[in-house]
């Protein structure tokens, strides 16, 4: 098996009162493609954000390469890519 890259474990997260994520755990491997799918709403965006800490959790634990989710070092930032499916390029720029 592969060196275990992303861990969650027991991930819960509430938005507004309605638990997005219910006692999610996962290990994903390093060198390998993973694919997270599901319905609209199910969470998906809501677990990238927590994986990469733009959200907290309320409570679970995540962790990326060892670090806990909402506190990774610079040199573990530098190496994730994360685009949002609200991003937007800036209106002076064109594909």
């Amino acid at each position: 098996m592969s060196e275990v890259i992303v861990q969650v474990i027991n991930l819960v997260k509430e938005n507004k009162g309605q638990r997005i994520l219910d006692d999610v755990s996962i290990s994903l491997g390093a060198n390998l493609v993973h694919c997270i799918v599901g319905e609209n709403g199910a969470g998906k965006s809501t677990l990238l954000k927590t994986l990469i800490g733009v959200e907290s959790t309320d409570s679970g634990t995540c962790q990326v390469m060892g670090y806990n989710s909402e506190a990774l070092p610079t040199k573990v930032r530098a190496k994730i890519g994360y685009i949002s499916s609200d991003y937007s390029l800036p209106n002076h720029l064109t594909i």
